[in-house]
């Protein structure tokens, strides 16, 4: 959105193996997430706004928001208005999954994909697009529109915890706390119902030299 709104659009479609693999029609997937972008980071709304009057595009709130909230929101909108996207992909429920069973899911700050460790920069994108589907369906997807909304008005720059308990009614480290046990719970009834059928182990199979 700085200095002009843009949006680039790569028209080779990812491999199936991708982490974008995932997608009923490539473009249109590409288009939700990346307008979606541009919705988000010009929500620009009084008093805010008088700001941007006198500095022009430089002033964009929603723009210092961390990768889980900006990927995410966006990866969360190519998701419900397509029939695939990172929310429903398979290659995401396994990267949550696993990382709950093994005690390895990441803390708030961590999803913002900065670490250098799996998953890395992926976090901001998977993290980010399961943890905003569940606050869309647990508290109806117009507080994500209004939590947009509130951070874009605030010249309170980074005030992320203020405006999600205005728009949510609990601290973005409230609601992730939920969302992880959400996630325990539901992961932890597979692990049993599949421990209770027997679990098959294989043997480790060394190539000969």
């Amino acid at each position: 959105v700085i200095p002009y709104n843009g949006i680039l659009l790569r028209v080779a479609a990812p491999p199936p193996e991708s982490n974008i693999g995932d997608y009923d029609d490539w473009l249109r997937q590409l288009f939700f997430h990346e307008y979606t972008h541009i919705l988000h980071l010009s929500d620009t709304r009084y008093p805010a706004k008088l700001v941007k009057f006198l500095l022009g595009k430089l002033v964009a709130p929603n723009g210092l928001s961390p990768g889980w909230i900006t990927e995410g929101i966006a990866s969360y909108f190519e998701t419900v208005e397509t029939t695939r996207g990172r929310g429903q992909s398979s290659y995401t429920e396994m990267l949550l999954r696993t990382d709950i069973l093994n005690d390895r899911f990441l803390r708030l700050d961590e999803m913002a994909g900065t670490r250098y460790t799996w998953p890395g920069w992926l976090a901001q994108y998977l993290y980010g697009v399961a943890f905003w589907r569940y606050l869309a369906e647990t508290y109806g997807e117009e507080k994500v529109t209004e939590f947009s909304h509130r951070y874009g008005r605030s010249l309170w720059f980074f005030s992320l915890n203020n405006k999600a308990k205005k728009s949510f009614g609990k601290s973005f480290y409230d609601l992730w706390r939920d969302w992880k046990g959400e996630l325990e719970e539901r992961y932890g009834k597979i692990k049993k119902s599949i421990e209770a059928g027997g679990l098959r182990e294989g043997e480790e199979w060394l190539r000969p030299e």
